[in-house]
C-alpha cells in the first residue's frame, strides 16, 4: 500500500504510518549499476529476442519441425558468437580468446529441443555485450 493511501485512510495514526513507510523503505534493496545492466543485458534483451523469433511467421513453434524457431535462434546466436565465420573453417580467433572452453563439437552439437533453452542461455552468457547487441539487432 502506498504511503499516501495509508495516510489518507483512518486505519493508522500518521506517526505509525510514517514508521511503517520508513521500515519498508529501509528494507528495499537498491540495485547497483552492475545488477541493473545484468537485468537489461542478461534477461530483458534475451527475452525480447526469443519473443521476436517466436512471433516470426517464417519459423514454426512446433519443436518437431525443422524450422522450429529455437533452432533458428540457436543457429543465429552461434553465428554471431563465431564472428560470422562458418564452423567448417573452425572457430574465430575472438571466440577462442573469449571462450577457450567452448569447442567446435559443442557448438555444432544438436541438443534435443527440450535442452535448447539451456544451450541458448549458456551461449548467451558467453557472449560479450557487443555480440549480444548484434544478436538483438539480428533478424
Amino acid at each position: 500500500m502506498e504511503i499516501q493511501a495509508l495516510l489518507l485512510s483512518n486505519m493508522f495514526p500518521n506517526d505509525i504510518a510514517y514508521e511503517i513507510h520508513n521500515k519498508v523503505c529501509m528494507n528495499k534493496i537498491i540495485l547497483t549499476d552492475l545488477q541493473k545492466d545484468s537485468i537489461i543485458f542478461d534477461h530483458f534483451h534475451l527475452k525480447k529476442i526469443i519473443l521476436r523469433y517466436y512471433r516470426n511467421t517464417l519459423f514454426s513453434i512446433n519443436p518437431n519441425e525443422d524450422d522450429y524457431f529455437m533452432y533458428w535462434l540457436e543457429n543465429d546466436m552461434l553465428n554471431v558468437l563465431n564472428d560470422d565465420k562458418p564452423y567448417i573453417d573452425g572457430l574465430s580467433n575472438n571466440l577462442k580468446a573469449e571462450c577457450p572452453e567452448l569447442t567446435k563439437e559443442y557448438l555444432l552439437s544438436s541438443p534435443a529441443w527440450e535442452q535448447l533453452p539451456e544451450k541458448i542461455y549458456f551461449v548467451w552468457k558467453k557472449m560479450t555485450v557487443e555480440k549480444r547487441m548484434k544478436v538483438y539487432q539480428y533478424n
